[in-house]
């Protein structure tokens, strides 16, 4: 305290007495219930919960939690709870309120007031990267859901992925058969060339099928996600997602 200070307190001593008293460091950084109180340990890493069948992947980006469901990522805001870390926003389109409860290592999910069976945690999940990742991109054929902010509406047209191990890929595009080489580093993922066989068909499936081959040629980066969705993003931040074909599809 400097002597100006001093003198201060002197004249005044109960000025002084209810001057405020910085907490200490470690109280400072205390989680507060409702908001970080349930974190996961490492907030980098994301954590899956099972819902029912519903798989989901839950991460903290600061005080917002990122919610990974269908290859889609959706941010919610802390909300006020007497316990546990309660997280809450609006979903895009008709979907509705998204709200998850987490309380330890069990959660609550609900959309759009349906409320989801009970969340048990399973773990974090590691990115998929390296050596290990053409394997894991082979594991399924995977159906494209979503082109950018757009649906694929037809699944009987819907465009597929088919990786193999020798860094190749193939499928659909919703119209014509495509097939393409593949480079993989990390988190990177190059295709191209793409060969593309010369079908004519309907209006909406032709531009759909343009819209998907442009999406392929530009993906740079890959990502498994923890709600089992491969997702490929541009440079430029563009998105395909697609899920996994069902179970029983699934190759040993």
């Amino acid at each position: 305290m400097t002597p100006r200070m001093l003198a201060a307190c002197a004249i005044l001593s109960t000025a002084c007495a209810a001057a405020p008293v910085p907490p200490p460091a470690a109280a400072a950084s205390r989680p507060q219930t409702g908001e970080a109180a349930a974190q996961p340990d490492d907030a980098a890493k994301t954590t899956r919960f099972d819902c029912g069948d519903k798989a989901i992947g839950v991460r903290m980006d600061g005080k917002v939690l990122v919610l990974d469901m269908d290859g889609v990522s959706h941010r919610l805001k802390p909300v006020k709870a007497a316990s546990g870390a309660r997280y809450g926003g609006q979903g895009p389109g008709e979907m509705g309120r998204i709200e998850f409860w987490n309380k330890g290592h069990e959660a609550t999910l609900t959309i759009g007031g349906k409320a989801f069976p009970p969340c048990t945690e399973q773990g974090p999940v590691e990115p998929v990267t390296g050596p290990e990742a053409p394997s894991k991109l082979a594991a399924t054929e995977w159906m494209v859901e979503l082109l950018g902010d757009e649906e694929v509406e037809d699944d009987e047209q819907q465009p597929t992925l088919d990786f193999d191990k020798q860094g190749g890929l193939s499928g659909t595009t919703s119209c014509n058969r495509y097939s393409a080489g593949v480079t993989i580093e990390g988190d990177t993922i190059r295709v191209g060339p793409t060969r593309v066989t010369r079908m004519a068909c309907e209006t909406e499936l032709m531009r759909q099928e343009q819209t998907f081959l442009d999406l392929l040629g530009a993906v740079s980066t890959f990502e498994i996600r923890a709600d089992g969705w491969l997702v490929l993003t541009t440079r430029d931040g563009r998105k395909l997602a697609a899920r996994p074909r069902e179970p029983e599809a699934v190759r040993k």
